[in-house]
Parts: structure tokens; C-alpha cells; sequence
């Protein structure tokens, strides 16, 4: 196994290797995509080597931003507090990465006298020590780095209390991690990833979920993801998307503060969850018929709603909520009001699928049926979530467009959307439809948009309406 593990987008190649050869020669052996023998389990040699390696360094560009695989091997080294961070073009670093301190090789030559480089190898050499350092080299290298913030380390706290954190909500496991690779190495198309996953679930469960949470994703935050407060475009202007419908119209600025929504649809096992430990029976039993990863369908919006209050007593109880989400669901403030876990305003489903650049769909480009679950997928029905990776939204959300319609907390109203209580009336009457969001897998291209909206009663029950849920500070007194 190697030392350091150097995780980098495929048109990144050039720089990757100058790096690897200095890394190299300082000592330290190196795994990055030219370690690969012929023959090797593509997905299994990553995760052996991710989970072995002592140090792991990301080149972000706007092509590692962008792809699934580095996002994850970089998410994956935080974890475990061996993450060197390097810029090596001007891009956005993904969420979640931004505080860590990121030293930039923008405009490197190769140079081996770039001071740049020097401190990237000390960095390096601080996680990663040699196997056998000598007594004098030990004691130069601990005075050295006395007092420097080493790429990767959080300036607010030690990486110690970062593997803390990751631990006590559940760090996600090497089957789970090897199930991502299948999603995204695999298989070709969407149906044959749909099958891919499904076999492997079938024969040893799905390793993404945790079966002593309430089926809520086993990673640092439970599935939950968090959105920025401020500002984005929400609506349509059809001179942008010649899709847009009435309802849609016009587009405008809505601000919003920053709350958390699942990466996923609520999933069966999840519903199932809580039908057996509240004790109560759905109005329809097919909701637990279908498979446990996949988006559980054929609730009413009461019943979504129920599941949200129950998992909001159930997070507020529990000793290994994550902190980010225990300090809003149980203040401590004298005159703080708790968090409320519910179903997205339109807005905040809206904001969580277009970000902020006012995209059609939550991926930038047109429709693509290998980044959703709708008609021209052809599956036919619904699928396990988390199989369309590429449809993530920039955020990381996903299954935001397909699959099936997601139940929002919002009664239908006109736009322009205004924040305030009469959006977020929970106890609007039977004759108020709410709004669902997303589309399903039998809906063409123009209903998956991310601005796409309807209406349905609160009591109706379908096989393509499911819900999402968000951990929000939005309010209702009604």
C-alpha cells in the first residue's frame, strides 16, 4: 500500500504526475491512477488504497469540482483527517471543503524551487512521516511545522476534533464506499446500474443506511446536506427555458437562511421506520410493499408530515445527532426557538435544486437521461435512490429531478413567493392543495425541470409522489 494518495481529474494528468515525481522523490511511495495493473477491480483498488494510505491530496480544478469520484475520495480523507487540499486552477471548491485551508498552485510551472511546492511537501511530510525518520530528522521536522496551518487542517480546530465529529454520527463504511464506485464505474447506462445496485443490495443490504438510525444515511451528517443562506432566482423566464410553464412565471429574487435537506428521498425503509415505532398504519399499505432503498410512494401529505415530526423527536432525543443539527433541533439560548424537521418550502426544494445561477434542471445542461429517473430513462418505475449521481444538484442533493414528486410543506399560491406564514401554513384546509416538486419516472423532460410545479389535495395517494424532508428554522404559528 501506498503512503499518499493523490486523487485528481482525469484531464489533470500532467500535473498529477509532476506532483507524484516530487512527492516521490522525497521519499514516500505514491498511488494515483498510473499505480493501475491490468485486470484490477477498478473501484476496489481506490478504496483499499484511500483506506490504507497515511495522506491523501486532492488537486481541485473545475474538473475535480465537478466529478462524483474526487468529491468522494475527498469527503472519504476528511473523514479521516489525512486531506491535502491543493488548487491548481481558479474554480469554486465544493461545499464542505471551504474552510479547510487550500494552498494554491494556480500558475505552477513545475518547478521544483516553487516555495509553493515546499510547503505542500511539508504538509505532506506532517501527515505522512517516513516509515523510519531519524532521531534528528523527527526533531526538525516537529519544530518546523510549529505554529503552520498545513493544507487540509481547519483553522478553527485540530483535525483530531474532525474525526471526532465524523465518528460519532457514523463514518461511512468501505462496502458503502464500494457501492458509490459501482454507481459510478459499473455500468453504462441507468438501467444497468439500477440492476448493479439492486443485485449487490439483495445479496449483502444496502451499506449506505444505518439500520440503528432510523435507515438515515450512514455518514457524518445523516444524509443531511446543508444550504447557504441568502438570495437565489426562483421561478422561470421562458426567453431562458422555452419549458416553462405559466405557473412558473416570472422569475424573481427570493432570500432564504440557511437550513439542511436530505440528500435523499424519504425511502421506504426510513417510512417503515417509523410505522413500526409509532405504531400507526398508513392509509395505504402498498407504501411498504417496495423495495427499502427505494423512495417510499403512495403517502398523503399528512402522512409526510407525520414522519417528519416523528423524526424530529427522534433526532432530538438522540446522542449521535450530528452537532450542526442538534444545536438548531435543541437550543440552548434562552429565547432561541428549535428547529423544525418538516417538508421543504417550495423555496427551500427550489433553492436546493437550482442553486443560485438559475439552471433548468439541478445539473447544468439540458435533460439528460442518464442523470434522472424519468420517461426517457426508460426503467418504467421507481429505482433504488442515489443511482443518478450526475443529476446532483451543485449542492449534492439528489433525485431532486425523477423518480418520483416530492410533497413541499407550501399550500399552492401564485408567484411571486413570498416568505411568510401564509407559505408555510401547515394547517391550511383539506381544500388547499400543496405543492409537489420534481417530477417522476413516467414524466417527460419539461416536468423533471427544477422549477416545475403542481398542486394535488393533501389526503391524495400515488405510487410517483414520495417526500424529502429538511431540517429548517422556517416556522409556522398557523
Amino acid at each position: 500500500m501506498a503512503d499518499v494518495f493523490l486523487s485528481h481529474a482525469r484531464k489533470d494528468l500532467a500535473i498529477a504526475r509532476l506532483i507524484a515525481e516530487h512527492v516521490e522523490k522525497q521519499g514516500r511511495t505514491v498511488f494515483w491512477d498510473a499505480s493501475l495493473r491490468a485486470g484490477q477491480d477498478f473501484s476496489e483498488v481506490l478504496l483499499e488504497e484511500l483506506d490504507s494510505a497515511k495522506c491523501a491530496v486532492v488537486l481541485w480544478s473545475s474538473a475535480a469540482c465537478a466529478s462524483g469520484w474526487v468529491r468522494d475520495e475527498a469527503a472519504r480523507a476528511k473523514e479521516r483527517g489525512i486531506l491535502v487540499p491543493i488548487l491548481i486552477e481558479d474554480a469554486v471548491i465544493p461545499l464542505g471543503f471551504g474552510h479547510l485551508h487550500t494552498e494554491s498552485l494556480v500558475g505552477w510551472t513545475g518547478s521544483a524551487s516553487d516555495e509553493r511546492l515546499q510547503r505542500i511537501l511539508d504538509a505532506v511530510a506532517a501527515i505522512a512521516p517516513k516509515a523510519r525518520p531519524s532521531r534528528k530528522n523527527s526533531a526538525t521536522s516537529a519544530s518546523g511545522d510549529a505554529g503552520r496551518i498545513t493544507p487540509g487542517a481547519a483553522a478553527s480546530r485540530p483535525r483530531t476534533a474532525v474525526v471526532t465529529a465524523s465518528s460519532r454520527a457514523g463514518v461511512a463504511s468501505p462496502k458503502a464506499a464500494h457501492l458509490e464506485q459501482i454507481l459510478r464505474l459499473h455500468a453504462s447506462s441507468p438501467k444497468a446500474r439500477g440492476r448493479a445496485v439492486d443485485e449487490y443490495c439483495a445479496q449483502r443490504g444496502d451499506p449506505r443506511f444505518r439500520p440503528d438510525g432510523w435507515f438515515l444515511p450512514a455518514d457524518p451528517m445523516l444524509g443531511f446536506i446543508e444550504i447557504p443562506a441568502g438570495p437565489f432566482t426562483m421561478g422561470s423566464d421562458k426567453r431562458r427555458d422555452k419549458k416553462a410553464l405559466d405557473d412558473e412565471l416570472r422569475a424573481h429574487p427570493v432570500t432564504l437562511p440557511a437550513f439542511f435537506i436530505a440528500r435523499f428521498p424519504v425511502t421506504v425503509a426510513q417510512f417503515r421506520a417509523y410505522v413500526e415505532d409509532a405504531g400507526v398504519t398508513p392509509g395505504d399499505a402498498d407504501c411498504l410493499r417496495g423495495v427499502a432503498n427505494y423512495p417510499v410512494a403512495n403517502v398523503s401529505w399528512h402522512e409526510a408530515l407525520a414522519y417528519c415530526d416523528w423524526l424530529a423527536r427522534k433526532l432530538g432525543e438522540w446522542a449521535w445527532t450530528p452537532e450542526a443539527l442538534a444545536r438548531g433541533l435543541r437550543p440552548t439560548r434562552k429565547g432561541d426557538r428549535p428547529w423544525r424537521v418538516t417538508l421543504a418550502s417550495e423555496a427551500e426544494w427550489e433553492k436546493a435544486a437550482r442553486g443560485t445561477d438559475g439552471r433548468v434542471y439541478p445539473w447544468e445542461g439540458p435533460a439528460d437521461p442518464n442523470k434522472a429517473n424519468y420517461d426517457r430513462t426508460g426503467i418504467g418505475g421507481t429505482s433504488a435512490v442515489g443511482c443518478f449521481p450526475g443529476g446532483a444538484s451543485r449542492y449534492g442533493v439528489e433525485e431532486l429531478s425523477g423518480n418520483v414528486w416530492e410533497w413541499t410543506r407550501s399550500p399552492w399560491r401564485a408567484y411571486p413567493y413570498e416568505p411568510g406564514r401564509d407559505r408555510e401554513n401547515l394547517k391550511a384546509g383539506e381544500g388547499d392543495s400543496r405543492v409537489v416538486r420534481g417530477g417522476a419516472f413516467d414524466d417527460d423532460d419539461g416536468l423533471v425541470r427544477a422549477a416545475c410545479r403542481f398542486g394535488y389535495r393533501p389526503h391524495y395517494r400515488y405510487s410517483d409522489i414520495g417526500c424529502r424532508v429538511v431540517v429548517s428554522p422556517i416556522f409556522s404559528d398557523l
